[in-house]
């Protein structure tokens, strides 16, 4: 995966009796990236198996719908030149949309007409990519570290598409 041997992780004390909302430790993207790739791994291979049990039974109906999505980032357009010190070759590298992660949504099968479905649909793909945005701006930075890491996370546009679109 992308974000295997990206370790780190501070040590919690023990012998801390109450928890302050000031002395948590800091948000770990690198394990929580690790702990998404594998309930995408989870929720893929449950599909699997509900795709195979489907294809055994006629009458096996499945209550959700999964879907995959690669994620494609790229400086925003509208960020600042200039800010964060990014060189000429990082602007020219993120000008394009760069493949940087995968997404699978889960979603119910509803009874929405299909101009409702449609919106319900990419409304939920794009609060699953903000939602992860930490992780997916974690894995830009692996995937491309020359083109994401001199940008901060908020000159970062991303965009998904059907995995089986590419």
């Amino acid at each position: 995966g992308m974000g295997m041997g990206m370790g780190g992780g501070g040590g919690k004390g023990k012998s801390k009796k109450k928890k302050d909302a000031s002395a948590a430790a800091p948000f770990d993207v690198a394990a929580s990236l690790l702990r998404s790739e594998r309930m995408y791994e989870e929720i893929m291979a449950e599909a699997v198996k509900e795709q195979m049990q489907s294809d055994d039974d006629d009458y096996y109906e499945s209550d959700t719908i999964t879907s995959e999505y690669l994620v494609a980032a790229r400086r925003d357009p509208k960020a600042t030149a200039g800010g964060g010190g990014g060189g000429g070759s990082s602007d020219a590298t993120t000008s394009d949309w760069v493949p940087v992660a995968q997404l699978v949504l889960v979603r119910p099968v509803e009874s929405l007409s299909s101009h409702e479905y449609d919106a319900a649909h990419r409304d939920a793909l794009r609060a699953a990519v903000s939602a992860g945005c930490r992780e997916i701006y974690h894995a830009a930075t692996l995937a491309a570290p020359g083109a994401f890491r001199s940008l901060p996370r908020n000159a970062v546009q991303y965009g998904a598409e059907p995995i089986d679109s590419f």
